[in-house]
């Protein structure tokens, strides 16, 4: 029997303030073997690496020592969004740049155990169906 570790995140505004531009929202993971959870760690931390290092190699006019009191900087994540629009020091990359970096990612989920995971929460659906008005709990309460 193979134990798994599970890695999840929101897409897009968990709350119910912008229901009709945000109308739904997604919850995706990866479940990863845990014999490959190093590996996997390493992995990704090497791309991430290599990213920033891109990154801080395409902008000009900021000296290097400024970079980490630069916010994008400071503890340096890919947000997907961002990335994908090549948006704030993203835009210095271009597309290509960027989605090989995706594909260099996608490569690493590949593997045969790794399992993606995925729902959509239809907001309006679930505040009817449950009268919640906490929108933590949306991952908690299941909509039938």
């Amino acid at each position: 029997m193979t134990l798994y570790g599970f890695y999840t995140d929101e897409s897009g505004n968990n709350g119910f303030n912008d229901m009709r531009n945000q109308p739904v929202l997604c919850y995706a993971g990866i479940l990863v073997p845990i014999h490959y959870q190093v590996h996997l760690h390493h992995e990704v931390q090497k791309i991430k690496d290599n990213l920033e290092k891109d990154i801080k190699a395409t902008i000009h006019g900021i000296p290097a020592e400024q970079f980490p009191h630069i916010d994008f900087f400071k503890k340096f994540e890919i947000h997907g969004k961002a990335f994908i629009d090549g948006e704030n020091f993203y835009y210095n990359l271009s597309d290509r740049q960027r989605f090989k970096v995706v594909e260099e990612l996608l490569s690493l989920v590949k593997a045969s155990e790794v399992k993606v995971v995925a729902a959509l929460v239809n907001k309006q659906l679930y505040q009817t169906q449950t009268r919640e008005t906490n929108h933590n709990r949306m991952h908690i309460v299941s909509v039938k």
